[in-house]
This record gives C-alpha cells, structure tokens and sequence, in this order.
C-alpha cells in the first residue's frame, strides 16, 4: 500500500468564490459576501443604493454613495460579510424575479459607469 497524506500543509485553503449579495425577503437583509466586499472595496459606514433599470426590470445594480443609501454594517458571522435591511426593497427585488423566500445575486465587480454613476451590475443565480 501507497499513501498519499492531504494536510493543512499541502491544503492550504482555496480562496475560490465569486462576489455575491443574498437577499432574504422574509428579514429583509441583504448581504454581501467576502468576495463582494473585497471586489467592490466596501467598508462599513459606507452607504449603498440599488437601482432598478425602467427599460428592463430585470437589471439591477448596486452603487456607492455619499448619502440618502442603505448603511453597510459588519455582521458577525463565520466569515466576513456586511448587510444592511429593507423589508420592501427586498420584496420589490423578489417580485421583478418571482423568487419567494431567500435569493442570491452574483455581482459583477467591473464597473459599469452610467453618467457620473459608477454602477455594478447584479445577476441572479439560477435556480439549482
């Protein structure tokens, strides 16, 4: 017999995942993941807004702002994550989509710039 030992050694953890915002639309908190944070440089105390596209209600973004935004708070979990909570936004997202319950959009950490805006586009995951 050959064994061929796997350790914390020759294992290392994998740094794989995308950027990602889950929405839950029972709690109304919206969070974004490591990746998320990491690929869109957010901080907590920043602010954010979503922003529905009126030609195509399938199109949502995410964009930094200065005021009048949701407030990015750290949430303390397994790992690092930031949220903050809109009961309605969370529902209005959840009907553009007819998706009920919980949700998770990928998001693009390319920069689509829209004016003086600088925008990052959320997909919705398929259903598994």
């Amino acid at each position: 017999m050959k064994l061929l030992e796997f350790n914390a050694e020759n294992c290392p953890p994998q740094r794989e995942g995308k950027p990602s915002l889950q929405v839950n639309q029972k709690t109304g908190l919206f969070t974004f993941n490591k990746f998320a944070i990491e690929g869109l440089k957010l901080k907590p105390g920043q602010l954010v807004v979503i922003h529905q596209d009126e030609e195509d209600a399938a199109n949502f973004y995410v964009e930094i702002v200065k005021e009048r935004g949701f407030l990015l708070k750290d949430k303390k979990a397994a790992s690092p994550c930031m949220s903050f909570s809109s009961t309605l936004l969370a529902r209005k997202i959840g009907d553009a989509f007819e998706e009920t319950g919980s949700y998770t959009f990928n998001i693009s950490v390319q920069p689509t710039a829209f004016g003086k805006r600088t925008l990052y586009g959320l997909l919705l995951k398929p259903k598994q």
